[in-house]
C-alpha cells in the first residue's frame, strides 16, 4: 500500500515519501505564484486559488503571503476572509 493509500484511510504514514515531497514543491510554486499576483488583479488571484483548493466558493479573499502544503484538501464557503498576521 502507498504513502498516500494510508493516509486517505487514516492510517499512519511516511511523510518523507516522495509523493508528498513532490506534491509540497507543487503547492509551494503555486503560493508564490499567488502571492506574485497584485491585489489588484482580483480574478487572477481567484483562478490561482481555485486551482490550488479543493473548494472554493464565491467572495473569498485571502491575503498574501499565503502558505500550505496539500491545498485540496482544503475547502473555502463564501464570503471568506482569511488575514493571518
Amino acid at each position: 500500500m502507498s504513502e498516500l493509500e494510508k493516509m486517505k484511510k487514516g492510517e499512519l504514514f511516511f511523510l518523507g515519501d516522495e509523493v508528498f515531497t513532490n506534491r509540497k514543491q507543487h503547492y509551494k510554486k503555486l503560493c508564490l505564484e499567488y502571492d506574485s499576483i497584485p491585489k489588484s488583479d482580483e480574478k487572477a488571484r481567484n483562478d490561482k486559488m481555485k486551482e490550488m483548493l479543493g473548494g472554493y466558493g464565491e467572495h473569498v479573499y485571502i491575503q498574501s503571503n499565503f502558505n500550505f502544503d496539500h491545498g485540496q484538501n482544503i475547502y473555502v464557503g463564501s464570503y471568506f476572509l482569511l488575514i493571518i498576521i
